[in-house]
Formats: C-alpha cells, structure tokens, sequence
C-alpha cells in the first residue's frame, strides 16, 4: 500500500536544525528505520499489484515464506512499511515542534513536500483510478490529522510534552468508541484515521523516552495503552478485517524503532542506504505510483521477475531526478530561508529549548 502519509517524516539527511542555527542530531539507527521502510513501501506496492492480477514473481514468493507467515503478517507486508513510516513521522514532529518554531516548521516542509505532494497526486491517480486498493486513504487523513493534532498538543504542553501524548492517546481512544455509534459506516474513514494515526502518537512516546522526558517504565505505559487503543479499533473494524496482522506489524515495527533510536553511533548504511534515505521523500511520494504504472504498461508477455525490476529502475531514476531538481535545491532555500528570516520570527523569550536529544 503505498504511503503518502509519510511526507512528514524526518528530514532526509536524517538531521534537525534546532533553534538559532544549531543542528540535532537524529539517533544512529533512525536513518536505518526510513530506509527500511522505503524498500517496505515499494515492494508492497509491487507485490499488492501482482497478486490482485493473480501474477507470481520470485521474491513475492520467498518473503512470504520466510517472513511473511512465520511473522502472520500480510503476504505482500503491506502495513509494515507505513507502521514504521508513521512512527516515523510521530518522533520527527514531535522532536520538531518542541525544537523548532512555527515559521521554521512550515517553511522546512512546505517548500519540500507541497510540490512533491502535488506531482504525487497527479501519478497516483494516474496509477490506480478508482482502485479498491486507493480507497485505503484513511493512512493519509491519519497522517495529516494525528500531526496536526500533534503539533498543536506539543506547542500547548512543551513543558511536559507526555501530556500531549496521553491527551492523543485518550482522544483516539474516545473516537474509536464512539463513531460507528453516532454516524456508522460513514465515518469509517475517521474511525479508521484514529486507529492509524495511534501510530503516529507511539512514535512520539519512543521520542518522549529518548529526549529523556519520560522514565523507560512511564514510556512503556504509554506505549501499551497506545497499541492496545490501536487493537481495540483494528477490532471494532478499522483495521479492514485483516485478522492479527495490523496489530502484530505494528508491535514489530515499534521494537524496530526503539531498539533504533538507541542506537547513538552513526551506523554505517551503505551507499544503497544512503541514497534511499537521502531520497525518501521523492522516492515516497511519487516511486509506489511509478512503479504501478510501469507494471501496467509493460505486456503480460514479459516475464513478472523482469517487470518488477523494470518497474523498481524507472521508479528510482525518475525519483533520484525529482530529488536533484527539486528536493536538493528546495532544502538548500528552506534552510536559507530559515536562517535569513524565520528565526527572526521564532524567537520567543523566556521559553528554553528542553529537546537537546541524548
């Protein structure tokens, strides 16, 4: 399932620049987690396409076996990717709205995504029309809604940001109780938004125990009130009758992120993990969609394993153009911008700066 909602992730050289031009570092192993979770999104995708047109290809077949059903995952691990994804996003903004100030948040994210958001709408509907797999796009109001939310809970309690997070928490868990019984099957979308975006909030809770906000005990608390507010509306039926496998891939991915963001040595990726990460954005917003299209151009005549890997290719050179004639020149103005004017703007006496990660 491809994943817009990502766009809000972590910037992509896995840095934050803090308040008065100083830079935070991320943790080592979190541009290890975006990494991963590109590759998850992508093969997803790919692998949701061959199965809906009853198509095999090899390693659809291999990581089903060896992971997808010892795990009880989905077949083509379709959540996997935005689970991790959304953790993401949850820990990125809440880093940057305690670090960062309003103008500097807006203007480091509109210039980059906005665009690119833009050209990923266009390909998107161009690749799936009116696919039953695109009417999934409650990870995109999850996503929007839960940071938005985000962001206005963590500018009200900056002090003590936990608040923020069990006032999410406590909010999604009312919203799942009570919209099938006010409007139904109508607000489906936002019930599911509300589980998805528990997500969202359980990467906040691994930034909380990070930033050293929150004790390691309160932090796994929070942490299980969260996925089991997240269970109890997968089984209300938000989750798409998908069994255990939404709340097991969520449980997985969030060890994956907390075992990663305490990693405090740069890990070495790799040159393939470096470009991954350097063009998540492009790669995000506009690879899932590309990669369909190819698929659907391509004959049937062709054999799938060489589809797949022509589809993987034109979506990674279209993806490294988009990042070198946009994305790259649009982080060099946005951090021009930022240092030029915004923290002009942003400086707001009295209020210290309690985000300094470890």
């Amino acid at each position: 399932m491809s994943d817009p909602a990502a766009v809000v992730m972590a910037p992509a050289r896995g840095r934050s620049r803090g308040r008065g031009g100083s830079r935070r570092e991320f943790p080592g192993g979190f541009r290890l987690v975006i990494g991963v979770a590109v590759v998850l999104v992508c093969y997803a995708e790919i692998a949701a396409w061959f199965r809906e047109h009853d198509q095999h290809f090899a390693a659809g077949g291999v990581i089903e076996l060896l992971i997808a059903t010892p795990l009880l995952v989905e077949k083509d691990l379709g959540f996997a990717g935005a689970a991790l994804l959304l953790l993401v996003a949850g820990f990125a903004i809440a880093d940057a709205t305690c670090g960062d100030g309003t103008a500097r948040f807006v203007v480091r994210n509109s210039l980059r995504v906005i665009p690119l958001a833009l050209i990923a709408t266009v390909l998107t509907w161009a690749a799936y029309g009116s696919s039953r797999r695109w009417a999934h796009a409650e990870l995109l109001f999850a996503a929007v809604i839960m940071l938005l939310f985000a962001w206005l809970t963590f500018r009200m309690f900056r002090r003590e940001p936990w608040i923020a997070v069990a006032v999410q928490i406590t909010l999604c868990s009312v919203a799942t109780a009570v919209i099938p019984h006010v409007a139904g099957a109508a607000a489906s979308p936002f019930g599911a938004s509300a589980t998805f975006g528990l997500a969202v909030v359980l990467g906040q809770t691994c930034w909380l125990v990070h930033a050293g906000h929150v004790p390691l005990w309160a932090g796994a608390l929070l942490g299980v009130a969260c996925w089991m507010t997240f269970v109890w509306g997968d089984r209300t039926g938000f989750g798409h009758d998908a069994g255990d496998a939404n709340p097991l891939t969520l449980a997985y991915a969030t060890v994956l992120m907390a075992a990663a963001v305490q990693v405090r040595a740069e890990i070495a990726t790799g040159r393939i993990m470096s470009w991954l990460t350097s063009r998540s954005y492009p790669l995000l917003l506009t690879g899932p969609g590309v990669g369909v299209l190819v698929l659907s151009w391509l004959p049937a005549a062709v054999p799938a394993d060489i589809r797949a890997v022509m589809a993987i290719c034109v979506a990674g050179l279209l993806s490294d153009a988009l990042y070198r004639a946009w994305d790259l020149p649009a982080q060099r103005l946005a951090g021009w911008v930022m240092d030029v004017l915004v923290d002009r703007v942003d400086h707001v006496p009295g209020v210290e700066d309690t985000t300094r990660l470890r």
